[in-house]
């Protein structure tokens, strides 16, 4: 495998349109991924916590919507 030195050198080179592929993928890929530690989280429990104060700031009529 490429050290990320060759990868970045490689990417400086690309052309335009690949480049903006690249860039796709690589975003795809981070939602992807974080989409998955959020799951992954979520059946651990991890973010019972978060929801549970949700929950309470809602009956307390302190929750504001986004």
């Amino acid at each position: 495998m490429s050290s990320i030195a060759e990868i970045q050198d490689a990417i400086l080179v690309l052309p335009a349109e690949e480049f903006a592929e690249l860039r796709t993928w690589m975003s795809d890929l981070d939602w992807e991924r974080w989409d998955g530690q959020v799951q992954a989280d979520s059946a651990s429990g991890r973010l019972d916590a978060l929801a549970d104060e949700a929950r309470a700031a809602q009956q307390d009529g302190t929750l504001t919507s986004l």
